[in-house]
């Protein structure tokens, strides 16, 4: 079975997994404007801290591509139309906000402007004038331009002045005094209204009395009793009747009137003893008998007069003005002599008020632009009306740069516009403070809305990557076992007895012969069903596929082509068409299927007849030209130095291969490496060899076969065959004169050492790889541009397959450097790049046309990657970035201080090429072994907590540095995975090319077939299977044995028969009372045996209640029962079976056997026809393939029938027809097999 905690070890991986893939994929899923959270991180990082301004926006999360493109539009237009006038606070034009260009505007302008500065010229001699006028010493073109617009107000309140007391308008109480002398207009109005009002029923000499006696009397009458206070009345009003106009008040209100006059005569008193009053008010003061109305209006003047004049006095330059207008506000004579200058001024203002209305409609002209610049406000607005009119021939300028700005400004812009019209910012900043501008708040709003952004830490996402890593491991090696559990699962289960005419039968027959076996082409022919059981993978050759297999045996789900550049397509076709669905793997870039040398009869420079290939060489090039759907591994895993693969993933894989970089740029231990034989010679027109070269190549094997240092598995390969028996001759030499070395050449060697040519080297493989070019310069000194199958139509592919072999370096022997190549004597294609090959080795990756180099340079992925660069280097490390030649590149590399051309760390940023991996295993897991297994350390700095704690990022990588430095090196440990190797290949990766295993022979020399082992089977879908190669770390499970025939439990359950209650039988199943228990008996009986044969229920119901004989009248009895049991839902009827409730039969799989007990045997009609077809599958589904009769015979000894009768075989075989019809069993020419539904 599975292990207990598969289901629990892959959710938890894909929930580890998840969590990885969320965050990177937020982090670099484009938004609705386009950017990424991880581009715009890497634009801050470099930006850094500067100016900035609020976002053009308000939800700027909610911005989209449209606005974002046009903010930058509008930030670059306004750079390039504000160069001209840069900085714009310091040209002539500013204040001037006209954006709307004319030719008719200059003149225009011009015009506006003369006449605006003549109005000022005109106001400065008004004012100058005015001030002289009034006696004033200060200088008009030095106040201010409130001071001005002050004094011309002042001008026109001048000319009303009431002359007032000088203490109303100036000096520190002059506030007061107006306050107290309006408080006392305020009283004299209460006197008059008083007086008034008490005058029109009083005559005056009433005010003269001494009033008090009067109002005393008038007190007491009023307290006296009714008849009494009558008599009083009238007495008081007597006295005073002579003082009233008219009839005398009541006593009440004459009281009232006595009260006020006293009043009266109170504040009377206080008015005239207000000498203040008369001192201030003068004249106006008449004797406490004021006009008070006259009284406010001056002290109104006054009040105005003083806000004005306080303005004045704000002006340090105009305190002598203030002084002077103070004087003429007390003297009307003077007022009145500066009343012309007063009329001048107020002109001259008015027609500057004229011309400046002009200019803002003419050139939307500022008021601020005319500020006062500390030379006062005259000079300064004279001299900017000057200045923008000498500088007219930049208002085209002008214009375009407002005009640029101000469409800024309206889409939200108008923040960075001020800035750097203020100068906040230069012109070559705006950009950067856009971006910082709009990325920090972007940021920040949309990562705060994702929460796998939001929620990130550094410290637990390494956690996560580390639990995936462990699970993701663990998952691969339990994978194995799952895969063991579902096999052994799906392995037949076989009962000890089988017929011998079954596809078991015949097998174990076979298994038990000494000799005269069957021949395997009739041996499978005749287990079609068992064998994929025991065997559901086969691993054939193609022409075994034909010889082996009939093409009526059953298809393949899945038919796997490897190495299929070398297949033949006719090949092929045969395997094809025994499968239902075809994976073809193989490298169009390798060797196409033919064999070179076999066709050489002459030396290498005879004519050679042309029969290389043709278009559709293999199966291959026939599914590529034919559209097949295809794909390419891209990960190259074998080369433990990126120069062995550069040059091939160059020239053959268009720089698609994804490689990985090797910490050390330079070793001797690694990469490519020329030796040049100086002296060597080809043999041209004898044994077609180079001795010379061939010794080097011998001695430089032995050498490293004795170097106990040296560990490295050898390879040698040759350009030809004659080459190749040299060196083997030359080698067995010295394996006899050096016995130590011949381990190395046998199978104790796990790879031992080999010498193979360019036509039989693909698939093989080794550390070191010792390259004998044989070819040179001969005798003469000449070179012949024939290099045998380099010469011929598909030689690069020959030369690419044999420059690849080499895991850690490859070793160049030759005889001629790559300029001795001439190609204008040649047009092969091989020859082409075996010459830049040549070169290649000699002097590196700079000898490859686009010059593909390993060391970093300063291009960067991203501006994060940029900004810990820069923090790195600022730290004095060496730091290279993108390392690399192709497909996968370290982002950034710190070099060793004391070993050139070592990398001490690598740093990899979760960038572009930590996003373009696919899956969490590559990006988390695979990618970084394989780099720990070339040898790197890495580290890992995160955008987001770089964002968050740069300075702590940093001190972690300083630390990592610091660790790595004073750590001793690693030992590169083995690539992940250790067999695998992606070479640009169409579908799949290459592989060592191995053949079949070959069984041991029979006596009549055909393979023999072994029953028990398993080979593969794919797992049910919707299982969570890992599909990747093993790791070296991954425990290799015991390989699953067949069962066991003779030991397999696989028979059927016993059929018993229902046994019912001894208390029924007493029970007359007759009685009326009876039948409802006799249902229920019935109901039980079914659902103990259904599906049951309707006569046997009804027997088991006679038992049930003890009824021997089944007269006609207990039949009558129970059908009545069988119908009232159906219709109360306890049974249903179908074709005279009795089914429980809820049984669908299609779906019924019961099946009960017979026993040695006698109640359990059934006579065949007692058994239901699908509990018999049930039966025949269960057969087949043991014994597998059979004869119909055979089945029919083992059908009926399964349900305990000793004979086959006529009937029993009818019977028998109404249910082998049934179990067709359900799927169970299929019959081909009269022979029986398991359907698809069993």
């Amino acid at each position: 079975s599975e292990p207990a905690e598969w289901s629990k070890l892959c959710s938890e991986l894909g929930a580890t997994r998840d969590q990885l893939n969320a965050y990177v994929r937020e982090m670099h899923r484009p938004r609705d404007t386009g950017e990424t959270l991880y581009r715009v991180l890497g634009r801050l990082s470099i930006l850094g801290d500067g100016p900035t301004v609020a976002p053009p926006m308000d939800d700027i999360a909610a911005a989209t591509a449209e606005d974002l493109d046009a903010w930058r539009t509008l930030v670059t237009d306004m750079q390039a139309k504000a160069r001209p006038v840069d900085p714009p606070g310091q040209h002539p034009l500013r204040g001037i906000g006209r954006s709307a260009w004319s030719f008719s505007l200059p003149d225009e302008a011009a015009r506006v402007l003369d006449d605006g500065i003549g109005a000022m010229e005109t106001l400065g001699r008004a004012a100058s004038a005015y001030l002289g006028a009034i006696g004033a010493d200060s200088d008009a073109a030095s106040l201010q331009r409130t001071t001005v617009e002050t004094l011309v107000k002042l001008a026109e309140h001048l000319r009303a002045t009431p002359g007032p007391d000088r203490r109303l308008i100036a000096g520190a109480d002059a506030a007061d005094l107006r306050r107290a002398m309006l408080e006392l207009c305020a009283k004299g109005r209460e006197r008059d209204a008083m007086r008034a009002d008490l005058l029109g029923r009083y005559r005056e000499e009433l005010l003269e009395l001494d009033l008090l006696p009067h109002i005393d009397a008038a007190k007491r009458a009023t307290e006296r009793p009714a008849i009494l206070r009558t008599l009083a009345s009238m007495k008081v009003r007597r006295g005073l009747r002579v003082y009233c106009r008219g009839k005398v008040p009541s006593l009440e209100a004459l009281l009232a009137d006595l009260e006020r006059a006293r009043s009266l005569s109170r504040l009377q008193a206080e008015l005239g003893g207000r000498a203040d009053a008369a001192s201030l008010l003068g004249r106006l003061w008449n004797n406490t008998e004021a006009d008070w109305g006259e009284v406010e209006a001056m002290l109104g003047w006054c009040e105005r007069f003083a806000e004005l004049l306080a303005s004045i006095n704000a002006d340090s330059s105009a305190r002598g003005a203030a002084d002077a207008l103070t004087d003429a506000a007390t003297d009307r004579a003077s007022a009145q002599r500066a009343d012309g200058a007063a009329i001048d001024l107020q002109e001259a203002w008015s027609g500057w008020g004229g011309s400046w209305s002009k200019l803002q409609s003419v050139l939307d002209a500022d008021e601020r632009a005319l500020e006062d610049d500390g030379a006062g406000w005259l000079a300064s607005a004279s001299g900017v009306l000057m200045r923008w009119r000498g500088a007219l021939g930049e208002l085209n300028t002008w214009c375009v740069w407002r005009a640029s700005r101000d469409a800024a400004a309206e889409r939200g812009l108008a923040p960075l516009v001020e800035l750097y019209e203020k100068g906040g910012c230069g012109l070559s900043e705006l950009g950067s403070v856009f971006e910082r501008s709009f990325g920090g708040p972007w940021f920040n709003s949309t990562a705060d809305r994702v929460e796998a952004v939001r929620q990130f830490n550094a410290s637990a996402h390494a956690d996560a990557i580390a639990r995936f890593r462990e699970l993701d491991a663990r998952c691969i090696r339990m994978t194995r076992e799952v895969v063991a559990a579902r096999l052994r699962a799906r392995s037949p289960s076989v009962s000890a007895q089988a017929s011998d005419k079954s596809e078991v039968g015949i097998l174990r027959r076979e298994l038990e012969k000494q000799r005269r076996h069957m021949p395997t082409r009739r041996l499978i022919e005749a287990i079609p069903n068992l064998l994929p059981s025991l065997k559901p993978c086969f691993l054939m050759s193609p022409l075994s596929v034909a010889q082996f297999l009939d093409a009526k045996l059953p298809a393949f789900d899945l038919v796997v082509f490897d190495e299929a550049s070398q297949i033949p397509v006719w090949d092929s076709i045969g395997a094809i068409a025994r499968g239902d669905e075809v994976v073809v793997v193989g490298d169009s870039k390798q060797l196409p299927p033919t064999n070179f040398f076999s066709t050489l009869d002459g030396g290498d420079e005879e004519e050679l007849e042309d029969h290389a290939v043709d278009d559709m060489e293999s199966i291959l090039k026939e599914c590529n030209a034919s559209g097949v759907p295809g794909m390419r591994l891209r990960w190259h895993y074998r080369s433990r130095h990126e120069t062995l693969i550069a040059f091939s993933n160059h020239h053959y894989y268009h720089n698609e291969l994804h490689t990985f970089p090797s910490p050390d740029e330079q070793s001797d231990e690694l990469g490519v490496s020329f030796r040049l034989v100086e002296d060597g010679m080809y043999d041209r027109g004898g044994s077609r060899t180079n001795r010379v070269e061939a010794e080097r190549v011998v001695d430089e094997v032995v050498k490293m076969l004795r170097d106990p240092g040296c560990r490295d598995s050898i390879g040698v390969v040759t350009f030809s065959q004659a080459q190749q028996n040299l060196i083997e001759d030359l080698l067995d030499t010295k394996r006899r004169e050096l016995p130590e070395i011949e381990h190395h050449f046998t199978s104790e060697s796990q790879e031992p050492v080999f010498v193979k040519n360019l036509e039989n080297v693909q698939g093989d493989e080794r550390d070191a790889i010792i390259f004998s070019v044989g070819y040179g310069p001969d005798q003469a000194g000449k070179v012949s541009m024939n290099f045998g199958p380099l010469n011929k139509d598909g030689g690069e592919r020959r030369l690419n397959v044999a420059v690849t072999r080499a895991r850690r370096r490859l070793m160049v022997f030759a005889s001629m450097r790559s300029d001795q190549i001439d190609l204008r004597r040649t047009r092969a294609l091989g020859v082409r790049h075996f010459k830049t090959f040549l070169d290649y080795a000699e002097r590196g990756p700079r000898a490859i046309a686009e010059a593909v180099t390993l060391s970093g340079t300063r291009e960067f992925d991203s501006g994060f990657e940029h900004a810990v660069w820069k923090a790195l280097t600022e730290k004095a490390y060496e730091v290279d970035t993108q390392v690399g030649c192709a497909g996968y590149r370290i982002d950034l590399a710190v070099r060793h201080p004391e070993r050139p051309g070592r990398y001490l760390l690598g740093i990899e940023c979760d960038g572009a090429a930590y996003h373009s991996a696919k899956t969490a295993r590559d990006r988390d897991r695979l990618r970084q072994s394989v780099l720990e297994g070339l040898g790197w350390r890495i580290a890992r700095v995160w955008s987001t907590e770089w964002r968050v704690n740069p300075g702590g990022c940093l001190a972690r990588l300083s630390a990592a540095i610091e660790e790595a430095l004073h750590s001793p090196p690693d030992t590169p440990g083995p690539l992940v995975p250790d067999d695998s190797e992606n070479s640009g290949r169409e579908i799949g990766s290459e592989s060592p090319q191995t053949e079949p295993d070959t069984p041991a022979d029979d006596s009549n020399g055909e393979p023999t077939l072994r029953a028990g082992l398993f080979s593969a089977a794919a797992p049910d879908a919707g299982e969570p299977i890992v599909n990747e190669p093993a790791t070296e770390d991954a425990a290799t499970p015991e390989p699953a044995s067949a069962p066991d025939p003779s030991q397999a439990d696989s028979t059927p359950p016993t059929y018993r028969p229902y046994t019912g209650d001894e208390r029924t039988r007493a029970v007359d199943i007759h009685d009326t009372g009876a039948k409802q228990q006799a249902v229920e008996v019935l109901g039980a009986i079914v659902e103990a045996e259904s599906p049951v044969v309707e006569a046997l229920a009804v027997r088991r119901l006679a038992s049930a209640f003890g009824v021997g004989r089944l007269s006609e009248r207990f039949r009558t009895r129970a059908a009545e029962i069988v119908s009232s049991c159906i219709r109360s839902g306890k049974c249903v009827r179908r074709d005279g079976v009795l089914w429980a409730p809820g049984v669908e039969p299609g779906a019924c799989r019961t099946l009960r056997v017979a026993s040695d007990e006698p109640d359990s045997k059934r006579d065949i009609e007692e058994i239901a026809l699908v509990e018999l077809s049930n039966g025949a599958a269960n057969v087949l589904g043991v014994q597998f393939g059979m004869p119909r009769e055979e089945l029919v015979r083992e059908t009926a000894k399964l349900f305990g029938m000793q004979r086959v009768t006529a009937r029993v075989s009818e019977r028998v075989g109404e249910a082998i027809d049934l179990a067709i019809s359900r799927g169970l069993a299929a019959e081909t020419d009269g022979r029986m097999s398991p359907g698809d539904a069993g």
